[in-house]
């Protein structure tokens, strides 16, 4: 049996292996940045949305939400969090989150929080959402201020 010998230039090579080398990386770059954006605001949302259904409840969670985030579509990341206080009673926060900075404890989005089987609210923001984040806001004031009323 006869083989060939198939020679390739150095410079065809290089451009083929140049190549199959951006397309992969620009697939793993984009994922490393699916990541991070949906671990910000999960990661945001575990801490905030406890203190915003602390705030509109009055009641304390035995802990941070316990939260998972779902398949990223675009900028808006799924996310469903549950958590409890001591007694049992049982907090959600879910929603879609469109933009999270957790270096200013905000998180953007469209989020329902239930409390004790209870609809406590829709916002549209958690964290520092008014006056820019200054200093003298607690986390969750603005969540309040853009509460839907309930209807009764």
């Amino acid at each position: 049996m006869i083989m060939k010998r198939f020679k390739f230039s150095p410079v065809c090579l290089a451009m083929a292996l140049a190549l199959a080398g951006a397309t992969g990386c620009g697939e793993i770059q984009q994922g490393i940045a699916d990541g991070v954006q949906a671990g910000e605001a999960e990661g945001s949302v575990k801490v905030l949305g406890r203190l915003a259904i602390e705030q509109l409840a009055g009641v304390k969670l035995a802990d941070d939400l316990d939260c998972e985030s779902g398949e990223l579509t675009g900028t808006k990341t799924p996310i469903e969090c549950t958590g409890q206080t001591a007694d049992g009673r049982k907090a959600s926060v879910n929603g879609i989150a469109t933009s999270a900075e957790p270096q200013k404890a905000v998180v953007k989005g469209k989020f329902t929080l239930v409390f004790n089987g209870k609809k406590l609210g829709e916002l549209d923001c958690i964290g520092f959402c008014s006056n820019g984040g200054r200093s003298g806001d607690s986390p969750g004031t603005a969540a309040v201020e853009r509460l839907h009323p309930l209807e009764q």
